[in-house]
């Protein structure tokens, strides 16, 4: 059998619960009618005090998910499938003899499938490639900045620079995708760029020597 769902909660936290911006039914004691069940005409629900949510609050301590409840320390299914009060944290019910429904537990049975079962085989080479290049990123100290070719080939890591730019259409687009620093890439197509420049320089420089000399000898003859 499955465990009834309830609130998840237990009994000293029912009332920590968030309440919605509409008010509850009326009735005596109602948390959402106020002291004495009293409403006001057109009030503003979102700006009324003590029942606005914050969706962007704490995260679940399971599945790192945010919680639906201000106060709570596990998101709902998380306590579901454990059988915790999701804000305390106390035992509710023992679930070790339910035969718990998958989607109660799915986040951490995705989790815990192999990925070639859900992922194709190219998201699983990028995000490979992307681990790899994080790892070597912290071991050389450059962590937020995407090498150059030539300094990964320098530390024998061509084969990486190789699968980055296959995989994710050259470094460039991988420093987009992985909100990487471009500074290293910048300087070095700037440097190339003027090193193409100095040497068109050069060659404009002998070929206008070589055309003055030819006139020279010219004006010998």
């Amino acid at each position: 059998p499955e465990p009834p769902r309830q609130g998840m909660v237990c009994d000293d936290c029912k009332s920590k619960l968030s309440v919605i911006s509409a008010p509850d039914p009326w009735k005596s004691g109602s948390r959402g009618g106020g002291g004495g069940a009293e409403r006001k005409i057109g009030e503003n629900k979102l700006l009324r005090k003590g029942i606005r949510s914050n969706p962007y609050g704490n995260a679940c301590k399971i599945c790192k998910l945010r919680v639906q409840q201000n106060n709570a320390m596990y998101c709902g299914q998380c306590a579901y499938a454990k059988g915790l009060c999701a804000i305390c944290g106390k035992q509710v019910i023992d679930t070790s003899m339910y035969a718990m429904r998958e989607s109660g537990n799915v986040i951490h049975q995705v989790r815990d499938r192999d990925d070639s079962s859900f992922k194709s085989a190219e998201q699983i080479a990028r995000e490979k490639t992307q681990a790899e290049l994080f790892e070597h990123l912290a071991a050389i100290g450059q962590t937020g900045r995407m090498p150059t070719r030539g300094a990964l080939e320098a530390a024998g890591k061509a084969d990486l620079a190789s699968r980055l730019t296959e995989t994710f259409g050259g470094l460039h687009a991988a420093a987009d995708a992985l909100s990487l620093s471009k500074r290293s890439l910048i300087e070095e197509a700037e440097a190339r760029r003027e090193r193409k420049q100095q040497a068109a320089q050069r060659a404009l420089e002998a070929s206008t020597s070589a055309s003055a000399s030819a006139s020279a000898s010219a004006s010998a003859s």
